[in-house]
């Protein structure tokens, strides 16, 4: 069997990994016997000058023959640049599959290019993310943009390939080609991308069919090569007019001619070739089948059924045990049988002979006798765990109940949790597909399990290929979970029950119905054992993320929790990343900044070993939104820059949305609005599909640029985001409502002072609070001191602002104050007499530092604000400094010439201002205050 290439296995995956065909990597065996197509190989010199080079032509054209003899002739000249070759076959349509053999190729190019791009396979670990394609088709650009000389990357056979996804991908991947790269492309039709583009350019060099037909004078070279007797002139125009150039055919009769003896069996010859594919299949029976003898033409006939042939595959169909010896002696006579490169005594019929001698062997074994072979090829292949070429073969036997056995033991280890996770190494949806299609509906009654593994594979192919979810194919979904729920129900298994119920909760989720999808997850925990960790983990999930969504982050925080003892009992560290990103998203909201930094930090590093850019991306999102927070302003534009360039490699529009919130926020504290604002048009969010994440991205955009307007005073910019809000009604995460009411808050106190924004602190702190959501409760909260503070309530105000900074201290908050500006820091200033916690007072007083520091470094000096809510007079600054000099009343009064009764007036007013009671206080506060 030909040479593999064992693949690292995803820890999330329980299927053992099919391995990669070195075959396929390597170009096919060039054949003896070839003449020199000058005009051809010219093409192709000329062609390397291009981006790509197109080779289009029906089957038997010549088509790799030419490449490979191209490459020949420049290695023999020692010209030949480095190549990655793939020949292609029908399970590269998964585009996984596909872009993997690429990658793989690629690294047989100088500086193997090709290695980042395949981590970066290996890290598409979630079964909720669209496959980011373009980023990892980038990734792989930006390395072969490195290679060192020139390079040739050849795909064969491309016409096998009819996943539209691949034809986009690979068109993104021509358009971007390094200049140092050259493709080729070997296909039996044009491929349907934009070649008209590439035409106008100057960039493509097409060879079709006219192209590589044999000129008159090629064929009566080709045939005189190795014949002892070559045909006359008048036999070879007779044959090209019949053959017209079709190299395959004279290859065929160039075979067929070697074993003529004299001029009256090369008419014979000649006479049965009249170029159709009939006369063609006439001849390989009546001249070469039936010359042989009648053991070699039953082995032919019986083997006709294999696509690639062995010896002991052989013996097993012929029974007898001499096929190894068979095959080579038929390999060297060239008999239509073709070694296969490295094949390691593998061979394959040449296609024209096979479906001859199939066609013949139905005729003369029948079809019973061809199903009873096809069965014990399946049989073979079973034995030896080739349960792809198993499922094939019993295919072709027409036994059902067969394929189906061996479809539940291929998929029996694969759970529905790692069957939504696009995983490299595995056998790809695509191929699972096409085998569920082939099967009759009455069976998939009798079989619930293939039910729901059908509509598994359905959805995997959608969730990896970003395809919406259409009609036809959700319809087509529901009727399978239906199937395999009658099922369950009539034979009474619940654990059944549960894994349809999980499956219903994931497509709830996928479709963005977090609400219903939660209903049917807690419904498949009800049924599913405890054992059965997979189902329940991606019930957990749903349940978790539903909850983040509902706004209850106790909920989530105990969904999270539990996913990650799955994680730890099953050593899934990229499944563990995935949850510990949700957890530290749940802490931060939940207000436990420095735990929520833990376990980003922690995620950060491992998965910067692991070069997994998806969890590299999440965790410097989590941790410039915390930068910022703490007001390490530098550090949180180092993280969210890098995160944004992650995010435009992969093309996740969250990283890169979550990253421009931060940067035109650290804009907008420089004073520059025009820069904030230009951040925020930077994510070209209408190129995306129609998916309830873009919508809610859109809206945090929204949100930010409104708040810019705000800050910075343009209300009427405001007034037409409060407008358009009120006039779009869509679902939105609870979070995401609470910025926004954060925001209409800020807009009620930023007009005339009334009840209105206390009314809305108050329902929205007492929600945030009740779900957990502690960093908006503590916001609402601050506001709510602010407007008690605007109304004059100073009481109030102080109580409100005390109650956060209890909280706020613990955890280090900021900007939480920083961003509400300098009646923040009045109040600030007015609580500081009131605190007794040296580390409050610390706390406060940095706070106070840092509001300073912000003022004079971005705007012009100005004297400073009173610290009081409402501030001392100048005269009462005057009473208020003898006061704490030690004066009394009277010797106040005459100091600055009033009565006595004045100065009591003032006194008792300051002391009202101050808070205090006595002299004593009023001194230390006014000490406390800079008064003095």
């Amino acid at each position: 069997m030909s040479e593999v290439v064992k693949c690292k296995k995803p820890e999330s995956n329980r299927l053992a990994s099919l391995p990669l065909l070195t075959s396929k990597l390597q170009p096919p065996r060039l054949a003896s016997g070839l003449i020199e197509r000058k005009r051809l190989l010219i093409s192709i010199d000329r062609a390397l000058e291009s981006r790509l080079t197109l080779i289009s032509a029906p089957a038997g054209s010549g088509k790799t023959t030419l490449v490979r003899q191209w490459m020949e002739g420049q290695r023999a000249q020692g010209q030949l640049s480095p190549i990655a070759w793939v020949t292609l076959d029908i399970d590269d349509n998964d585009p996984l599959h596909f872009w993997r053999y690429v990658a793989h190729a690629c690294l047989g190019l100088p500086s193997q290019p090709g290695r980042d791009a395949l981590s970066q396979l290996d890290a598409m670990s979630s079964p909720f993310k669209p496959l980011p394609l373009e980023g990892l088709i980038t990734t792989l650009l930006n390395e072969l943009s490195q290679i060192s000389e020139p390079g040739l990357l050849v795909l064969d056979d491309y016409h096998i390939i009819d996943t539209p996804q691949i034809h986009e991908s690979l068109n993104f991947f021509i358009e971007h080609l390094p200049p140092d790269l050259h493709l080729i492309l070997i296909t039996r039709a044009d491929p349907p991308f934009a070649l008209a583009r590439f035409r106008v350019r100057g960039e493509l060099i097409e060879l079709y069919s006219a192209d590589l037909r044999f000129t008159q004078e090629e064929a009566q070279a080709f045939l005189s090569l190795g014949a002892i007797n070559v045909p006359s002139p008048e036999m070879i125009q007779q044959l090209y007019n019949r053959l017209e150039g079709w190299p395959a055919g004279l290859r065929l009769l160039s075979l067929a001619l070697q074993r003529c003896r004299d001029q009256r069996e090369i008419a014979s010859v000649v006479s049965s070739f009249t170029g159709s594919q009939s006369a063609l299949q006439e001849y390989f029976v009546s001249e070469i089948l039936s010359v042989q003898p009648e053991p070699l033409q039953d082995f032919l006939l019986r083997t006709s059924v294999l696509a690639r042939l062995t010896g002991p595959l052989c013996d097993a169909l012929v029974e007898r045990v001499e096929s190894d010896r068979v095959l080579t002696t038929l390999a060297h006579a060239n008999l239509f049988l073709e070694p296969l490169a490295d094949g390691e005594g593998w061979y394959r019929y040449h296609a024209l002979f096979a479906e001859a001698m199939q066609a013949e062997a139905r005729k003369r074994l029948g079809n019973e006798t061809l199903r009873a072979l096809a069965l014990k090829a399946s049989e073979w292949y079973e034995a030896r765990e080739l349960l792809s070429e198993a499922i094939e073969a019993a295919f072709q036997a027409q036994d059902m109940q067969r394929v189906i056995g061996l479809l539940e033991r291929l998929t029996q280890h694969q759970t529905l949790g790692t069957e939504l996770i696009p995983t490299r190494g595995t056998l790809g949806p695509q191929a699972l597909r096409r085998w569920l299609e082939r099967l009759p509906e009455p069976l998939l009654h009798q079989h619930p399990a293939l039910c729901l593994r059908y509509a598994t594979t359905l959805l995997n192919i959608i969730v990896t290929a970003q395809t919406s979810v259409t009609a036809t194919i959700f319809e087509h979904i529901h009727t399978l979970l239906d199937i395999a729920e009658e099922g369950w129900r009539r034979d009474q298994d619940t654990e059944g029950l549960g894994s349809v119920f999980a499956f219903r909760a994931l497509l709830a989720r996928q479709r963005g119905d977090l609400e219903r999808g939660m209903d049917w997850a807690r419904q498949a925990l009800a049924y599913l054992p405890e054992e059965d960790m997979a189902w329940r983990h991606m019930c957990h999930i749903v349940v978790g993320i539903g909850a983040i969504f509902l706004g209850n982050l106790h909920d989530a925080l105990q969904a999270i929790e539990r996913n990650r003892e799955y994680c730890r009992a099953f050593n899934l560290p990229p499944i563990m990343r995935a949850n510990t990103v949700l957890l530290s998203g749940v802490l931060t909201d939940m207000g436990a900044l420095h735990r929520a930094s833990e376990h980003l930090q922690y995620i950060l590093h491992e998965a910067r070993e692991q070069q997994d850019l998806d969890d590299i991306g999440d965790a410097l999102v989590g941790l410039a939104g915390l930068s910022y927070e703490w007001n390490t302003l530098e550090e949180a534009e180092k993280q969210a820059r890098e995160a944004l360039d992650i995010g435009r490699t992969l093309q996740n529009m969250e990283f890169q949305v979550q990253s421009v919130l931060v940067l035109a926020q650290i804009e907008q504290i420089r004073g520059d609005t025009r820069s904030a604002l230009e951040w925020l048009e930077t994510p070209n969010l209408q190129a995306q599909p129609s998916y309830p994440l873009f919508t809610q991205l859109e809206r945090s955009i929204q949100t930010t640029q409104a708040s810019i307007h705000l800050a910075s005073g343009n209300l009427s910019a405001v007034q037409r985001w409060l407008d358009e809000r009120a006039q779009v009604r869509i679902k939105l995460p609870c979070l995401q409502r609470d910025r926004e009411e954060l925001l209409v808050a800020r807009w009620f106190l930023a007009q005339e002072p009334n009840g209105e924004a206390l009314q809305h602190l108050k329902g929205l702190e007492e929600a945030a609070r009740e779900g957990g959501r502690m960093r908006h409760a503590l916001e609402a909260r601050l506001l709510s001191a602010l407007a008690y503070a605007a109304e004059k309530r100073v009481q109030e105000a102080r109580h409100a602002l005390l109650e956060v900074l209890a909280r706020a201290h613990i955890e280090g908050y900021t900007r939480l104050f920083l961003d509400e500006g300098e009646v923040m820091a009045t109040l600030l200033r007015s609580v500081l007499p009131h605190l007794h916690a040296k580390a409050q007072v610390s706390y406060v007083q940095g706070l106070l530092a840092v509001f300073e520091r912000e003022q004079t470094g971005s705007a012009p000096l100005t004297i400073p604000a009173s610290p009081l809510l409402e501030p001392l007079s100048p005269q009462e600054l005057r009473v208020l400094r003898l006061l704490v000099a030690g004066h009394t009343n009277p010797e106040i009064a005459r100091e600055l010439v009033v009565s006595v009764n004045t100065v009591k007036a003032q006194v008792q007013s300051i002391y009202r201002k101050l808070d205090v009671n006595n002299r004593v206080e009023a001194s230390k506060v006014a000490s406390l205050l800079n008064l003095l």
